[in-house]
């Protein structure tokens, strides 16, 4: 008579890209994005010479959003994360934002013009057209925004163009929902979106691996076949 031996195993822990928009494949709802009501064009156009998403919306806000899942939200706060993003504002003015929703709280990073000078940010939304963590940019084209968050110090620092520009900010605790968002909102709310990635840091490195999916169960599923395989030659 054979003995069952069972065996457990830990959750898996997801890692790498977890959600991604890119224009070159269209409009948002095609990669899993939802609109609010505050959207009021979303265009792919080529701008600058490469696809981008040209989206205007209410005075409120107009955002797309892709909520993440239970398991998503415990290793990102456990592993941390990044939110990056390449976009600018309609020089004329106005602003956009691309954030992340959790449960308990919500990070922004925003970006801004008006007419003659540019500025990011990290915000409570209330405050995103002059966010009290903020740095001067240069011209009104594009930037890549980047929003790591440091689960050890559960406090997010900025990089514009891979060079940190604000660090220690700890989130608010506004319009609560979950997910990965991006949008406008401001006077004359127009942006350009060329993409947005959020990616949960790997484990081993505590840096996002870019289109990997890390799961820390793969040894106790080794051992299960292992153990298979014994059963089979016993």
């Amino acid at each position: 008579m054979r003995l069952f031996v069972p065996f457990l195993c830990a959750a898996a822990l997801q890692a790498g890209v977890i959600k991604i928009y890119d224009p070159s494949g269209g409009l948002p709802g095609a990669q899993g994005f939802s609109s609010d009501g505050g959207v009021l064009s979303a265009q792919v156009v080529t701008d600058e010479g490469l696809p981008a998403l040209r989206m205007t919306g209410n005075t409120c806000c107009g955002y797309f959003v892709s909520a993440l899942t239970p398991q998503q939200l415990a290793d990102a706060n456990t592993l941390g994360w990044t939110l990056t993003g390449t976009a600018r504002v309609n020089a004329s003015g106005g602003y956009g934002y691309i954030d992340l929703f959790t449960p308990s709280r919500r990070f922004d990073m925003v970006f801004g013009s008006n007419g003659t000078s540019s500025w990011a940010g990290l915000s409570m939304f209330t405050d995103a057209g002059n966010p009290a963590l903020q740095v001067a940019l240069t011209g009104t084209g594009y930037f890549n925004f980047e929003m790591r968050y440091d689960p050890g110090t559960q406090r997010a620092s900025l990089f514009v163009n891979g060079n940190q520009a604000l660090t220690g900010y700890a989130g608010h605790t506004q319009f609560l929902s979950n997910g990965v968002a991006f949008g406008v909102t401001g006077s004359t709310p127009q942006a350009y979106f060329q993409n947005v990635q959020f990616s949960i840091n790997d484990p081993q490195t505590g840096v996002p691996e870019p289109g990997t999916l890390v799961l820390a169960g793969l040894g106790c599923v080794a051992t299960g076949i292992r153990y298979q395989r014994g059963r089979k030659s016993a």
